[in-house]
């Protein structure tokens, strides 16, 4: 990987007008500081490159008038063509002006990105505008480096630490580094090129290829009649290709490197500042979309880290005659006839019918005990969440599916519930499932809905999860806080520095009815996402936990 690295000094080689043949494109530009933004927006579309800064102790004008397409890198560690670069901005405390820190301070920020640098396995490059602490910098208030960058360059081992700050001119590039143990210290004052490789663990990017076009898979499908969907929040992985820029994006919605990044890296700036960039457009094809406006802002987000995006939706249902596509076809039916959440998949054609007739006979059994009239709608949410999410749960616990790998949990609960109470006509499946189910859909009901916990130890369970919080810019974090506090079920709130605002632990109970993601996600919804000024939440559910219960301390 190319990079270009400027700080301190407008050069004349590079401004107003640069010399291709002299200066080849960088595959990515640096700025440790102390630069107008106008020369930072400069090399990023002159050179067709992204372009990434920290702020130096002289750029005030940043605020008002910052470098539009370029990243800060203050107190974030990104990765650029799988290279992990952390950026750190600002000089020691001089004079009290902005973009100033004192050793304490700067030691305070490197500590929160702690766990950033250990969920991605290390950093190769550390950007500043200060210096280390007595590697080449000076003795005066203003240009005495930082004791903690040495800590840093200690602990961690990267293989590049480039500052500015302090002006000199090199004659000889050589003399612009200073090795400290395994990391190359470099004074990056005016303008630096240098190469770094890709380091082993990080995974190589795949073939530039592209993502699928979707009139080619519309013509395979024979998918011409369409439906209006609205707007629904869809996950970004199965955002697979696009209706009319298929060429200009690889298979993980990356733009191709001969195209300018000047448009991306905007809108990903706008959206990391958390502006609302509205909903995107996209066409649907069985269980994948495909984009007709947003391109962009699916190829900013996916490169955020972002699970989902909203997006207006218009369905193409295919019309050839295959097994999967009838069957999809029998979904969305019985989707739309029901109303029902689409997770019921059947692989067998034609049996989406028996389980309308389930709800329909569900329908008549509420009537007869309710004074209102009950709508098949209703009827049909009570009849999931009471009668065919029970069996499922009962389904999973009793490890029938692995015995039929190739049925899906639904399969199994309609053979189960056709042969138990339809032909009343008893089979042994496993124990679990023989004493739990009598002859009876509404039986079955009714003993789920009474069950004790000492006759079902797994009725109630504890589920702990983590909540990373941001918060909209200029909303008071300490009011989020306290109504965060106020919830019984948050154990723990921590305030943190960096990309993440806040980090929130919670303890909810469930009964085995209900999945970890579905009691975490409502109570996300109901409790967290509805507070004023939650711009944005990401919910980790931990696999194994381990903690020691310390004095005066709590453990995670």
């Amino acid at each position: 990987m190319k990079i270009l690295a400027v700080s301190d000094s407008i050069e004349k080689a590079f401004y107003p007008k640069i010399d291709p043949e002299k200066f080849p494109r960088p595959d990515l530009i640096i700025s440790c500081g102390d630069l107008p933004p106008e020369y930072l927006i400069f090399l990023a579309s002159t050179f067709q490159a992204p372009l990434c800064y920290v702020r130096g102790n002289h750029d005030i004008r940043y605020d008002s008038k910052p470098p539009v397409g370029c990243i800060d890198m203050h107190c974030r560690l990104e990765r650029f063509g799988g290279v992990r670069i952390l950026g750190l901005e600002g000089s020691r405390w001089y004079n009290g002006g902005p973009n100033q820190y004192t050793e304490s301070q700067m030691k305070k920020m490197i500590r929160g990105l702690r766990w950033k640098i250990w969920r991605n396995k290390g950093i190769d490059i550390v950007i500043t505008h200060a210096p280390p602490r007595h590697i080449r910098d000076a003795e005066d208030r203003c240009h005495r480096g930082f004791k903690c960058f040495r800590e840093l360059i200690n602990r961690y081992s990267p293989d590049y630490f480039l500052h500015g700050h302090i002006h000199n001119r090199f004659d000889d590039p050589a003399h612009r580094i200073t090795l400290e143990k395994q990391t190359k210290v470099i004074n990056t004052c005016g303008y630096y090129f240098f190469e770094i490789e890709k380091k082993r663990s990080v995974r190589k990017s795949p073939p530039a290829d592209k993502v699928k076009s979707f009139r080619e898979v519309q013509q395979k499908e024979q998918a011409f009649d369409s439906r209006k969907i609205g707007v629904r929040t869809i996950p970004l992985g199965k955002i697979v290709g696009s209706v009319g820029r298929y060429h200009d994006f690889d298979s993980h919605f990356r733009l191709k490197k001969d195209l300018s990044p000047e448009r991306f890296l905007r809108i990903k700036e706008a959206m990391r500042q958390g502006k609302n960039m509205g909903p995107i457009s996209v066409f649907k094809i069985k269980d994948e979309y495909y984009v007709v406006d947003g391109n962009h802002r699916v190829s900013a987000s996916k490169a955020l880290g972002r699970p989902d995006i909203k997006a207006g939706i218009i369905e193409f249902l295919p019309s050839k005659n295959t097994m999967q596509n009838i069957l999809y076809r029998e979904r969305v039916e019985f989707c739309e006839k029901t109303r029902l959440p689409d997770t019921i998949r059947l692989t067998e054609i034609g049996q989406y019918e028996y389980l309308v007739k389930q709800i329909t006979e569900h329908q008549v059994y509420l009537q007869k005990n309710s004074e209102k009239k009950v709508s098949f709608f209703s009827a049909a949410l009570n009849w999931y969440k009471t009668i065919y999410r029970p069996l499922g749960e009962i389904v999973k616990k009793s490890r029938l599916p692995e015995a039929f790998p190739r049925r899906t949990v639904a399969d199994l609960y309609l053979y189960i519930s056709f042969h138990q109470w339809e032909k009343d006509r008893k089979r042994t499946y496993s124990s679990l499932i023989d004493n739990l189910i009598p002859k009876d859909m509404e039986e079955f009901r009714e003993k789920m809905a009474t069950i004790k916990k000492s006759e079902f130890p797994e009725m109630q369970l504890g589920v702990k999860a983590f909540v990373f919080i941001n918060v909209e810019t200029g909303k008071d974090e300490d009011r989020i806080i306290d109504k965060l506090f106020a919830l019984d079920e948050v154990r723990e709130i921590h305030s943190v520095p960096g990309d993440i605002d806040i980090i929130v632990k919670i303890v909810l109970t469930r009964n085995f009815l209900s999945s970890d993601s579905e009691i975490i996600g409502q109570f996300v919804a109901d409790h967290i996402r509805r507070i004023k000024g939650v711009l944005r939440t990401q919910t980790i559910i931990p696999y194994l936990s381990r903690g020691k219960e310390l004095s005066g301390e709590s453990s995670w």
